[in-house]
């Protein structure tokens, strides 16, 4: 079968810092419940037995990096680099289209930073900088999507999994992203997995003066279903 449809959900909620008002934003001292929703569909279309086609989309909403929603539409070739039974890579790249709308409350910050950067504070001219490239609409633009991924299978009922993600503006070289992970999954009956995991995200476009944080790390266990 040439044609093959992957569909991922991931739901993530926890405990995190919550960076204090700004100017102070790197000072978390705070904890916050944090959710997450993530949908990943991919369509594939074998070209080769290695090389195949594929568009697809994500969906974001991320209450801790304040995006109310983000979507992502792209199309591009990915390829099986290697095939080992014990070990696989592979690495894909994509042209795309995202659009992106922030929750309520960066737009409040971003009102009380104006504020601020009309003022005749010493801070002023460092926050109408920062001000200045601020969108109360939705962001949007195209993108260039590229992906590195590594799985290992060291045992029966064991996959060691690591993926990188880059995301880059195509009119801005300055406005990009990387999301890096490295898990293992346990099979614990058909179809059922416990998965540990760490993440790492850098967004160099994070504004940290509104409170998002360029880096964020993390570490969980969670359960993952494969059908």
């Amino acid at each position: 079968n040439r044609f093959t449809n992957h569909v991922r959900y991931t739901f993530d909620k926890r405990n995190v810092a919550n960076p204090t008002a700004p100017p102070n934003s790197e000072q978390n001292t705070d904890l916050r419940d944090s959710t997450q929703h993530e949908i990943h569909e991919d369509f594939r279309y074998a070209i080769t037995k290695r090389i195949y086609a594929a568009p697809g989309v994500f969906y974001l909403e991320d209450d801790y990096a304040y995006i109310d929603e983000r979507w992502t539409y792209y199309a591009g070739l990915g390829a099986d680099v290697i095939t080992h039974p014990l070990f696989r890579l592979s690495v894909f790249g994509a042209y795309g289209y995202e659009t992106q709308r922030y929750i309520d409350d960066y737009h409040q910050t971003a009102q009380i930073v104006q504020e601020w950067a009309n003022t005749n504070s010493p801070q002023a001219d460092e926050l109408k900088n920062v001000m200045k490239d601020y969108d109360p609409g939705t962001e949007e633009g195209d993108v260039v999507y590229l992906t590195e991924t590594i799985r290992l299978f060291p045992y029966y009922g064991v996959m060691v999994t690591q993926e990188l993600i880059y995301v880059a503006d195509v009119s801005d070289t300055d406005i990009y992203r990387w999301t890096f992970k490295i898990g293992v999954d346990f099979k614990v009956m058909e179809h059922l997995f416990v998965s540990v995991e760490y993440k790492e995200e850098y967004d160099n476009d994070a504004n940290q003066l509104l409170g998002i944080r360029k880096r964020d790390q993390t570490q969980g266990i969670g359960l993952k279903v494969v059908f």
